[in-house]
């Protein structure tokens, strides 16, 4: 046994940048949803460099992981969204 706890990967710090990207994102998606040709060449190279310095801080180490592990978090909110709005168009 240790006497070390183990480090929180959730904080407040996570919940904060998953808040804000998740946001941010959504905004963008939702008003250049209707043109398709703005996602491709706005949001998705945007996803792509906030998934990639998301990963950076993730493995950094100490409170930049709870930003990088929100971060990443956030990067998902979008194309989940999109991905559900499919289905639930499809289904009816």
């Amino acid at each position: 046994m240790t006497d070390h706890p183990a480090p929180a990967k959730f904080g407040p710090l996570s919940f904060g940048a998953a808040l804000v990207t998740s946001l941010v994102f959504e905004f963008t998606a939702v008003t250049t949803g209707y043109f398709v040709i703005f996602l491709l060449y706005i949001v998705l190279p945007a996803l792509l460099i906030v998934g990639a310095i998301g990963g950076l801080l993730y493995f950094s180490g100490g409170k930049a992981t709870q930003v990088g592990l929100g971060m990443l978090i956030g990067c998902l909110a979008a194309p989940l969204t999109a991905a559900i709005s499919t289905v639930a168009l499809i289904v009816t």
